[in-house]
């Protein structure tokens, strides 16, 4: 705020004060809003210069009243037709500007600035624009086991930024991932996943708030559903573990009658050798986890399984072991 004496005697019956809001003023995209300015003490501003202008823009004029009149001849565009003074208070010192039909660019600091002969004073008005986004759209990404359901929650063109959570059927905050947000110059994009376990009613809730607003979407997942995802999650996950390992077999293990070589080769004594059924040892160590394998041979396919009886004296106490099945396509 500056007060300023002007060039010229002034007492002190001309001197004032403008006064503003407290605080910023917040609103909704597309309201209008009355931004207020006023003279401390109450005295006419009919015959004073009364000037609304932004703040850190190169065009700045909003308003401009002077000798009686509005002069807006050089005011920014994008307000042309928007904005008006209450004439009628201006005799009580209300220089109050009305701005109707807001947007997200009139977000920022405004400046009142009144000016009689001998002083002027001027106060500084903060707008936030509030846009309230779009309906939670929620979508199941699939089936992980081990884990769980996976679910995503997005929502879009929300200004400022807002928060996202996830409530299970009574209301309580479900534990998920951070919020993931996307945003374009004049709007917020965001999208929330959380992983859920098979319930008694398997009813979750994706809520967005911003302030005092919020719009939330609810999803009732069946039984079926649930069933039909793991049935998915297990078959991907199989399918990833055929594509992506390999097998080595241990030759010294192998049954006599199981020949690992497109030769014909003799077969040496080894303690490890299988003897008691058709199978052979697969090299790799898996100390934990799942694994799927199909191996192709000759006539039959290899599935591996897993046999606690090899236990070597606790040191291999499931090692894999691969056999032949009878198996047609």
């Amino acid at each position: 705020m500056v007060r300023q004496q002007l060039d010229g005697a002034t007492q002190p019956h001309d001197q004032f004060q403008v006064a503003g809001p407290d605080g910023p003023l917040v609103l909704g995209a597309g309201e209008d809003l009355i931004l207020p300015c006023s003279l401390k003490p109450n005295i006419s501003a009919v015959d004073m210069r009364v000037e609304w202008y932004r703040l850190h823009t190169s065009d700045s004029l909003v308003h401009l009243y002077k000798d009686g009149v509005d002069r807006n001849e050089n005011q920014i565009l994008s307000y042309r037709g928007r904005t008006s003074l209450f004439k009628d208070e201006l005799q009580k010192g209300n220089a109050s500007l009305k701005l109707s039909r807001v947007k997200v660019s009139d977000e920022g600091k405004y400046k009142c600035l009144i000016q009689s002969v001998n002083w002027y004073d001027d106060t500084t008005v903060q707008v936030n624009v509030e846009v309230l986004g779009t309906q939670p759209v929620i979508s199941m990404e699939g089936y992980s086991i081990g884990k769980g359901l996976s679910l995503l929650c997005e929502s879009n063109d929300w200004r400022p930024e807002p928060e996202v959570v996830w409530l299970d059927n009574d209301g309580n905050p479900l534990p998920a991932e951070d919020t993931e947000t996307l945003r374009d110059p004049e709007r917020f994009h965001v999208k929330k996943r959380v992983t859920v376990q098979d319930s008694n009613t398997n009813r979750f809730y994706c809520r967005v708030i911003l302030r005092d607003h919020m719009k939330e979407t609810e999803i009732v997942i069946s039984k079926q559903e649930v069933e039909k995802e793991e049935r998915e999650g297990f078959d991907k996950e199989k399918q990833n573990a055929v594509q992506n390992e390999d097998v080595t077999l241990d030759s010294d293990t192998a049954h006599p009658l199981l020949n690992l070589s497109e030769e014909p080769q003799e077969l040496l004594e080894n303690e490890k050798r299988a003897v008691e059924s058709e199978s052979v040892l697969g090299k790799e160590d898996f100390p934990s986890g799942k694994f799927y394998y199909e191996v192709q041979t000759f006539t039959e396919k290899l599935y591996p399984y897993f046999a606690p009886y090899h236990h070597e004296e606790g040191k291999n106490s499931a090692p894999l072991i691969i056999t032949p099945v009878s198996h047609t396509e």
